[in-house]
């Protein structure tokens, strides 16, 4: 007959050790992303005639959090004091459809990004990187 107590523990054993491996890789990724001098990714945003210079200028794959996006977009918006009008005319979109962007319901492609990234004077990673939140009073 099996031990279900034995059995129950080497099993939360086994998840301990997971989680403490998971959590000590990524101390390590945080360290080695904050004491490197250029960012691991960079993404470019021109379009260029040979498609051999592009592929060996875009990266492979890159995930990123359309909530961030919305919210980085919005506070772009607010620093350079930009209606959704202006924006939504800068990249061929509605200003219901950069609403939805802010929410993050929407998301936009690479090349919407570049053109917002372009309209603000901004890097791109300023717009797909978690920012620090800034805190204000706001009338009501």
């Amino acid at each position: 007959m099996a031990n279900y107590k034995d059995m129950y523990l080497d099993l939360f054993t086994a998840i301990n050790r997971v989680i403490d491996s998971l959590q000590e890789s990524q101390l390590r990724t945080e360290e080695m992303y904050i004491t490197a001098d250029e960012p691991v990714l960079r993404l470019v945003c021109e379009k260029t005639s040979e498609p051999e210079e592009a592929n060996d200028k875009v990266a492979p794959a890159l995930k990123y959090s359309k909530e961030i996006i919305g919210l980085n977009i919005l506070t772009k918006r607010g620093e350079h004091s930009v209606s959704r009008d202006e924006l939504a005319k800068a990249i061929n979109k509605t200003p219901a459809y950069i609403e939805l962007v802010e929410r993050g319901q929407r998301e936009l492609t690479v090349e919407e990004l570049c053109l917002v990234s372009n309209f603000f004077s901004t890097h791109l990673e300023e717009l797909i990187q978690p920012q620090p939140v800034k805190l204000g009073v706001r009338r009501v």
